[in-house]
């Protein structure tokens, strides 16, 4: 009969070589990582409702894994992921790391079309900027890049917003919190059909400001306001 306790013992030591593996090297831990999900599916530990802290710090390692390498292994591991933070989510409704961590993979998700958006846009805006320009850019927007875009974006926002809304009350909001936050709100913005951008820019903006507020904290470079 199989160990089950060795083999989450074997995982998270695993876990802890990529944790600490440079950013730079992460693509060789593709094997690990795919040997690492094997091992915590078959020791059934994400579904122990007595292990949610070590459920959350296997997930959230995996993740920053995936969100971190170009390996094919990581949009594997991105799609376990967000099921195990769903799983989570089921059992603990208002679990911030669950929520931050759904938030995380639909702005991940949203990378690709982004993407794609951003060189439609670049190949717009080459020469100079006139009125036909903006007309055909509003248009642009009813294209499947910024369908796709925007419905990304818009699951990461809520999820982001509601773990803001519960870091808040619970007195563990933070100002990398806020600035991932105002960043999905950017992202949608620049998607958003101008009449329903706004919002969204507005958002990011209070985020930003409230980020800025706290002790010690600095905001990146690019979202100084």
């Amino acid at each position: 009969m199989e160990n089950l306790e060795r083999l989450i013992d074997t995982a998270k030591t695993t876990i802890s070589q990529i944790n600490a593996a440079n950013p730079s090297l992460l693509y060789q831990y593709e094997q690990h990582a795919r040997v690492v999900v094997s091992y915590i599916d078959r020791s059934q530990l994400m579904l122990n409702p007595s292990r949610l802290d070590e459920q959350v710090w296997v997930v959230d390692s995996l993740q920053r894994f995936a969100q971190g390498t170009t390996a094919a292994a990581g949009v594997e591991v991105a799609e376990w992921c967000e099921g195990q933070w769903n799983r989570i989510l089921q059992y603990h409704p208002e679990n911030l790391a669950a929520l931050q961590g759904l938030g995380s993979y639909w702005h991940y998700k949203a990378r690709a079309p982004l993407a794609r958006v951003q060189a439609t846009e670049a190949s717009l805006y080459s020469g100079s900027s006139s009125s036909d320009d903006e007309a055909e850019a509003e248009l642009l927007r009813d294209t499947p890049d910024y369908f796709e875009a925007r419905t990304r974006l818009t699951a990461a926002t809520d999820f982001l917003r509601r773990a803001v809304g519960i870091a808040r009350r619970t007195g563990r909001l933070s100002g990398g919190l806020l600035v991932t936050c105002a960043e999905a709100s950017i992202h949608l913005g620049n998607v958003s059909k101008r009449s329903q951008s706004l919002p969204h820019f507005e958002d990011a903006v209070r985020s930003l400001r409230e980020a800025s507020e706290f002790p010690g904290f600095r905001l990146p470079d690019h979202l100084s306001v």
